[in-house]
């Protein structure tokens, strides 16, 4: 039955439609990354796993965020494997993908330039070019929810926007900084729960009127 197909293709033309209006673009430049959100939280379904529905762990919020993370090429087969503890490397991997896909980087974009993707212990070096992270460090690494929490902190004025072209000064003023939250211990970070924090800090600079 092609019934669903339809309804599902009519809300996200109509979505997109919403879209382009409020932010006067034009259809071939209507921003994916917004309406894929507005779907989302609308309760559509824009990617499918095996397994997410079998775990019944899994909030409504993290199983959103997979889903709008999925698409922008994060999982590499059907299984999301929520529950799967991540390392430092992954979650380098994942939030250079993001930068480079513009989901966290303003217009301008940030002064100090990075090469893009690559393997984890790459990412982990172009964070550190950016201020993110005090020292690379090890990417095979447990990624903890402490020092996961500290990374986004020092993203979030640069994704807010509140940074402009001053992002380099803010480099240099924090390149020592917060090395003692990001060696502490705490609780491993998992899929979900990773996925989840990263899609927090996307939507924290969606304009309120999309």
């Amino acid at each position: 039955r092609m019934e669903p197909v339809w309804m599902a293709l009519g809300q996200a033309a109509g979505t997109a439609a919403h879209v382009c209006r409020k932010l006067y673009k034009e259809p071939r430049n209507v921003p994916l990354n917004r309406v894929q959100s507005i779907l989302l939280d609308a309760d559509q379904v824009i990617s499918v796993f095996d397994d997410v529905g079998k775990d019944e762990t899994v909030t409504a919020e993290q199983w959103k965020a997979m889903q709008f993370w999925a698409t922008r090429g994060f999982f590499l087969t059907y299984e999301a494997e929520p529950q799967r503890e991540l390392s430092r490397g992954t979650c380098a991997q994942w939030v250079m993908r993001a930068i480079n896909l513009g989901d966290l980087m303003p217009a301008y974009g940030p002064s100090v330039k990075h090469l893009g993707g690559g393997s984890p212990e790459s990412c982990l070096a172009q964070l550190q070019r950016l201020g993110i992270l005090s020292v690379a460090g090890e990417s095979s690494a447990v990624m903890t929810e402490e020092e996961m929490n500290a990374w986004f902190q020092k993203m979030r004025p640069w994704i807010d926007g509140s940074l402009g072209d001053t992002w380099k000064t803010y480099v240099s003023a924090v390149q020592d900084a917060g090395a003692a939250a990001e060696s502490a211990e705490s609780k491993p970070v998992t899929t979900a729960v990773f996925c989840e924090a990263l899609y927090k800090l996307y939507r924290s600079r969606r304009p309120a009127h999309v």
